[in-house]
């Protein structure tokens, strides 16, 4: 595999983590009401937006890159 499908695989698999981490932490706020599962939401969420930007200015800068 190339350094460019890597790093879209690791992209990809981190932000889908924190997506399925925030929603579990929401599922956990809203049956327990805990406050630090709202806490836990939140920097799950934001960790997937930066993977986000992060694989952006990867592919940015890389585009002459072959997949392959």
């Amino acid at each position: 595999m190339s350094l460019k499908s890597v790093h879209i695989f690791f992209v990809l698999c981190t932000t889908l983590l924190t997506v399925l981490l925030a929603v579990w932490n929401y599922m956990n706020w809203v049956n327990f009401g805990e406050s630090s599962s709202l806490i836990y939401m939140v920097i799950s969420a934001l960790s997937g937006l930066i993977a986000i930007v992060y694989g952006k200015k990867f592919l940015v800068k890389f585009k002459d890159l072959s997949f392959m």
